[in-house]
């Protein structure tokens, strides 16, 4: 399980909207991000930061990072 702030949620949301706005994709509503963002990050945590997670959404490198810190 990681714990985030709705701030964390929504920078990380605006970025991906930005990056599905550059690419002609489909924009995600907030919470239709935010349940993929936490399916993605217990996939990412349950490889040990070993695999990137496989869900179609822009997860920051910052916040991967800081998993990473976190695990170390």
């Amino acid at each position: 399980m990681v714990v985030y702030t709705e701030e964390v949620l929504d920078k990380c949301w605006r970025e991906d909207s930005v990056k599905r706005g550059k690419s002609n994709r489909e924009l995600l509503h907030r919470e239709s991000y935010r349940r993929l963002f936490e399916i993605a990050l217990d996939e990412y945590l349950a490889t040990g930061g070993e695999e990137l997670p496989r869900i179609d959404i822009h997860i920051p490198n910052w916040i991967l990072e800081s998993i990473e810190i976190e695990l170390s």
